[in-house]
């Protein structure tokens, strides 16, 4: 329903007041469904605005990240995810179990114990991930 959307955005929107949410988007706030398709939208605008800078803005160089699809990139830009003990079903995140059916090539790596997901966001994101080349 549109007015569940709305209200879904205006909930993250208030909760990530003060967070840069280029960098960092908390989704405590929001039902799995509701996180799922705002994390989503938040990649998606990460990576054009990484796209479209058309330079590095290397901050975070440890590889820590999953390569199980390597290929020649550096990072350009993380975006961490803060998810919810309610997104957590049967001992899966369900967030992390998003992103791997609905992203061909995503890099990510996930901080169990903080809840915390690390996005690598580089300048093939949209490139190499057909969903994202559809939007």
């Amino acid at each position: 329903m549109r007015i569940e959307w709305d209200v879904a955005w205006r909930i993250f929107d208030h909760v990530n007041e003060n967070n840069d949410t280029s960098r960092h988007i908390d989704l405590h706030c929001l039902d799995i469904n509701e996180a799922e398709s705002i994390t989503k939208q938040q990649i998606y605008e990460a990576a054009r605005s990484v796209q479209n800078m058309g330079k590095s803005e290397s901050i975070f160089s440890m590889n820590i990240f999953c390569m199980s699809n390597p290929r020649p990139s550096f990072v350009e830009k993380v975006l961490s995810i803060k998810c919810s003990p309610d997104h957590i079903v049967d001992g899966e995140n369900k967030i992390i179990t998003m992103l791997k059916n609905d992203f061909d090539y995503l890099d990510y790596y996930y901080l169990v114990e903080h809840r915390l997901i690390l996005v690598k966001i580089d300048s093939g994101t949209i490139t190499y991930n057909r969903v994202m080349k559809e939007w």
